[in-house]
């Protein structure tokens, strides 16, 4: 299996050089991706992973309090508990 080293290195940086509006909507893509897959622990399991990483450096710093991504994934994460 190839394994990518600098890939994500190059989404922070990504992310960082985008404007408000495309980081909204890179935050919405990944939440939309963790609502449709919520049981597939083969893509949640990455994707929480590649978040952490992404909040933790501050990517979505940029957004306003409101409309952060944890807040989002928070929701998602509770709401799941909740389904059966």
């Amino acid at each position: 299996m190839a394994k990518v080293k600098h890939g994500g290195g190059s989404l922070r940086d990504y992310i960082y050089n985008s404007d408000a509006a495309h980081t909204q909507k890179i935050a919405e893509t990944y939440l939309s991706i963790f609502q449709d897959f919520r049981r597939v622990d083969r893509v949640t399991l990455p994707l929480l992973k590649t978040l952490d990483q992404l909040m933790s450096s501050g990517c979505f710093s940029k957004l306003p309090e409101s409309e952060r991504l944890s807040t989002a994934v928070v929701y998602s994460y509770d709401s799941l508990k909740e389904k059966p």
